[in-house]
């Protein structure tokens, strides 16, 4: 296999990265692109499984079934189908970006990286998770299962030179309100849903403090009451969808919001939660990544990223976690998904540098097992 001061590595990665975005696999139909990953892996030589969540588990040949590293992506998607293309210097498709690209660039450096680390028996495996963009079932059967190793690489999109050393975490409300409904041609004298709902919302809405990374931010993304136009609503409900920087206490929020909403007629519910995630700059996962630009001679940068992904529920039960990968975060669930082959070549080399420091880090010897079939 050819070196990577080559030009080959973003190569095969792109192509990589177009076999992985010609098969659609939003969250829930993964299975025929985790097997298509699994058949890629064994192609170069690597060892290949799916676990019960159709997650794969990728090892060099010479491994036991266990890790101390693990490099962490993701085979779902969000919906939405793009064609695939590949131009020789883009790849288009869904999860293109968020988060094939990632994964095609973790494979193709461990791939690189299997003969060079077989001397020292490294202990990393690559995993491609399930359900990450809905129910994160791949991470949740890792914490589950006691098989979360000690340092996790997250592939995620960075805009190819930021690190990622934390996330925002999510609070997903269901509020539903009740009135005893009306016609419309007076509804000074029946009860609208609608309205009590209305009202709740503008209030949960005060708790907002601003934008970015750094900001609690408050999003109505579904709204459903009544079906006459002179009917005034008998019930209604909403979705929220609430990020949480890091800093912001997530039981103290819930209470705040769960408060609010408890008035006659309504009531709110938490469908599911994920606390905010933020770690040291100075631990050996995000140096490594830094250093891995570094030595290409990019300028890292850190960075809290705006949405959640599964390092929110796994970084609780590692020694270190950062997430860094290739793409333009912009671009994630949008239908412009595509990643450029030079993006992809920075990464692997990222990636491959970060392999070998933290093959060296005695902090990998505290291996556990990864979940079988």
């Amino acid at each position: 296999m050819m070196g990577l001061g080559s030009a080959s590595a973003g190569s095969m990665a792109a192509s990589i990265l177009y076999r992985l975005v010609s098969v659609y696999s939003p969250s829930g139909r993964e299975l025929e692109a985790s097997k298509t990953l699994a058949e890629i892996a064994v192609e170069l030589g690597l060892n290949a499984w799916l676990d019960n969540t159709n997650s794969v588990y990728i090892t060099p040949e010479w491994s036991d079934r266990s890790a101390g590293i693990l490099l962490v992506g993701h085979i779902d998607t969000v919906k939405g189908y793009i064609e695939p293309r590949f131009n020789g210097e883009l790849v288009w498709g869904r999860g293109a970006v968020d988060a094939k690209g990632p994964l095609a660039a973790m494979l193709t450096s461990l791939s690189y990286a299997s003969t060079s680390i077989r001397e020292v028996r490294c202990p990393i495996a690559l995993a491609a998770l399930t359900g990450e963009e809905e129910d994160s079932r791949g991470a949740w059967n890792l914490v589950n299962t006691g098989h979360v190793p000690p340092l996790i690489v997250v592939g995620e999109p960075t805009n190819d030179t930021k690190v990622a050393i934390g996330y925002r975490g999510s609070m997903k409300v269901l509020i539903e309100c009740k009135g005893r409904g009306g016609h419309s041609s007076a509804p000074w004298l029946g009860d609208s849903a609608l309205d009590l709902l209305y009202g709740v919302i503008s209030d949960i809405k005060k708790l907002e403090t601003g934008r970015g990374p750094d900001g609690l931010s408050i999003a109505v993304t579904r709204i459903c009451g009544g079906d006459s136009w002179n009917v005034l609503p008998s019930s209604a409900e909403a979705y929220i969808d609430i990020r949480i920087p890091p800093g912001v206490n997530p039981s103290t929020l819930r209470g705040n919001v769960l408060g609010i909403a408890h008035r006659p007629g309504c009531n709110a519910k938490i469908v599911a939660a994920e606390d905010p995630i933020r770690v040291k700059p100075s631990s050996p996962v995000p140096r490594s990544l830094m250093r891995g630009l570094l030595v290409q001679g990019i300028k890292p940068s850190l960075a809290i990223k705006t949405g959640t992904s599964d390092m929110n529920i796994l970084g609780k039960h590692t020694h270190s976690i950062s997430a860094y990968g290739p793409g333009d975060s912009r671009l994630a669930h949008t239908t412009q998904e595509h990643v450029s082959v030079k993006s992809l070549e920075i990464a692997v080399k990222t990636y491959s540098h970060a392999i070998k420091e933290l093959c060296n880090n005695r902090i990998a010897a505290n291996t556990v097992p990864l979940p079988i079939d």
